[in-house]
């Protein structure tokens, strides 16, 4: 099933709110040599994006990082756990 536009835009303000609830601050920049990735910055997640992937690379991305966190106990729209549950 492709996800259309519209719903890769609700997706990732979706994963952005749940990587904030989980205290994990997330960059925006400009990334020349360095790839996008999950950091930890004076005690604190940061998870640096580079600015020019793709709306489908931040949703992978975000995926693989969420993947390491228990979202057990945790309401998410049903959209976003059925995206984080495909394999």
């Amino acid at each position: 099933m492709a996800i259309n536009s519209q719903e890769n835009a609700y997706l990732l303000q979706e994963l952005e709110r749940l990587l904030g609830r989980l205290d994990v601050q997330i960059l925006y920049e400009h990334l020349s040599d360095a790839k996008s990735g999950l950091c930890t910055l004076k005690g604190r997640a940061c998870l640096i994006i580079d600015k020019d992937v793709s709306e489908d690379e931040k949703l992978a991305l975000f995926k693989s990082i969420l993947t390491g966190y228990d979202l057990s106990k945790m309401y998410l729209a049903p959209a976003v756990r059925e995206f984080l549950s495909k394999e």
